[in-house]
């Protein structure tokens, strides 16, 4: 369904793009190797919270591609798509946005151009800092411009944003 979202401590990930189901991937094979990076320290998630994703894409595509990934390397992540637009804080509203540990913002593959990209990001944040966190410490990570990454390093190409317009 596309109801509203009764979660808290979730891992919201924002837009969708051809990088979407190999982050997905990344964090359900760390979720699988006991919570921990490849440097041996411990993931921050090592509860295995659930991953909600909002994005202007249908859900049912959304759907099949996370299916088809997880089914075909054998892993297991909790993954719940809703269909909106992220710049709309009455869809941000419905991930539970402001209760998520971690929101990832994404390039939006429906953007047009790279500047059209930036703005949707730029937008997105703003709608974030409005409707503003309502837990302790909430990390955003917002997505870099830059050439594409590497399919095995896509949290690579995701810069860390410690305050996000006064977070």
């Amino acid at each position: 369904g596309n109801y509203n979202m009764r979660l808290a401590g979730h891992i919201l990930l924002l837009n969708w793009n051809s990088s979407s189901t190999a982050l997905l991937r990344q964090i359900a094979m760390a979720y699988a190797e006991g919570g921990m990076y490849g440097n041996g320290a411990p993931w921050p998630w090592n509860n295995r919270p659930p991953v909600v994703v909002l994005a202007d894409k249908r859900k049912a595509a959304m759907d099949e591609a996370v299916h088809e990934m997880l089914r075909d390397r054998g892993l297991k992540l909790e993954v719940h798509t809703r269909e909106g637009n992220p710049f709309k804080q009455s869809d941000l509203r419905k991930v539970a946005a402001g209760k998520a540990s971690t929101i990832i913002v994404q390039h939006p593959d429906s953007a047009s151009t790279p500047q059209n990209a930036e703005a949707i990001k730029a937008s997105v944040a703003m709608c974030l800092t409005a409707l503003g966190p309502q837990v302790e410490h909430q990390r955003v990570v917002v997505q870099m411009t830059g050439p594409a990454p590497s399919e095995h390093g896509v949290l690579k190409s995701l810069g860390a944003t410690k305050n996000l317009v006064g977070r």
